[in-house]
C-alpha cells in the first residue's frame, strides 16, 4: 500500500511539474501566471492563519 501511495503522489508531482512548464512556456504573460501561482499558494496559508 505504501508503494502505491509513493507512485501516485509522484504521478501527482508530475502532473503538476508538467502543468507550470506548460503555462509558462506556452503563456505570453509569465507574470499573470507567477501572480496566480503565488495566489495559490499564499491564499490557502493565509487562511490557515485566520
Amino acid at each position: 500500500m505504501k508503494i502505491f501511495f509513493a507512485l501516485v503522489s509522484l504521478g501527482l508531482l508530475f502532473s503538476v511539474l508538467t502543468g507550470l512548464y506548460m503555462s509558462y512556456r506556452y503563456s505570453r504573460k509569465p507574470r499573470l501566471v507567477s501572480a496566480v501561482l503565488a495566489a495559490g499558494i499564499l491564499v490557502p496559508l493565509l487562511l490557515l492563519l485566520l
